[in-house]
């Protein structure tokens, strides 16, 4: 049996192949963008509702800022890998990623640093300050997992395997509403920091599931590319990821 070279040109790529890769991440992308729909309603039904919905939204909006770098993993996993190999370093890589960025996260959540974000330069009155930096505080423990589910992700793409991507997003969807609505309210927490707990163990369900779905999916080869030599090293990933991260923020 003849070996085949994975530097080899890749066989054209179908409509039909393109509709069942692309479909399944739209549905993905839509689904995404319910969470935080979800959350307010629950936080809406919470003691407190203004209130909630005021330091939640701007404890959210804060914490994507802090950690839109650790996004960019996925489009770089796409380019970085072939759909062929080990991916034990880029999953290595990524975690390092997400830890640095939950560090300095850590510096401005759990010092006061926070609050002065909160209210002096975003003008929140003291009560919702207060309430913003402690819901600011779970988002630390974010970006390890958010950066793991993001180079799987890509991963998965590279193999042309969309489906598991979708239904972890729906499983983190469906984890996000009995949270929202049956945990919450009778966790006793404050609603923001309940909020972001919600959230918090929605992503971890999708990241396990994604996880253990990977090892399950088919390689495939295709034609290597200057981007797939940039994530052969520690260094070249670094330098391929840092413009994407700056577009991310």
């Amino acid at each position: 049996m003849t070996r085949s070279d994975p530097t080899a040109a890749s066989p054209p790529v179908g409509y039909g192949e393109i509709v069942r890769l692309f479909l399944p991440l739209a549905l993905t992308s839509t689904m995404m963008s319910a969470s935080v729909p979800i959350i307010n309603a629950g936080l809406a039904r919470m003691p407190d509702p203004t209130a909630n919905l005021a330091a939640f939204g701007i404890a959210f909006t804060t914490g994507i800022l802090l950690e839109s770098p650790v996004f960019s993993l996925q489009q770089a996993a796409v380019a970085w890998y072939s759909g062929r190999g080990p991916v034990r370093q880029l999953v290595a890589y990524a975690a390092i990623v997400g830890c640095l960025i939950s560090a300095y996260q850590a510096v401005i959540a759990f010092t006061p640093l926070s609050y002065h974000l909160f209210r002096d330069l975003l003008g929140a009155e003291e009560r919702l300050a207060r309430m913003a930096v402690e819901a600011l505080q779970v988002s630390v423990f974010f970006a390890p997992f958010i950066a793991l589910r993001s180079v799987l992700q890509g991963i998965l793409i590279s193999r042309r395997r969309a489906g598991p991507i979708w239904i972890g997003t729906l499983l983190r969807l469906s984890t996000l509403t009995w949270a929202a609505f049956l945990w919450a309210p009778g966790s006793g927490l404050p609603g923001p920091v309940a909020g972001k707990l919600c959230i918090l163990l929605g992503v971890l369900v999708e990241t396990v599931f994604v996880a253990v779905a990977l090892p399950n999916t088919n390689e495939r080869s295709s034609m290597a590319t200057a981007a797939h030599a940039a994530g052969r090293s520690w260094r070249t990933r670094t330098r391929f990821l840092l413009p994407l991260a700056g577009m991310m923020v």
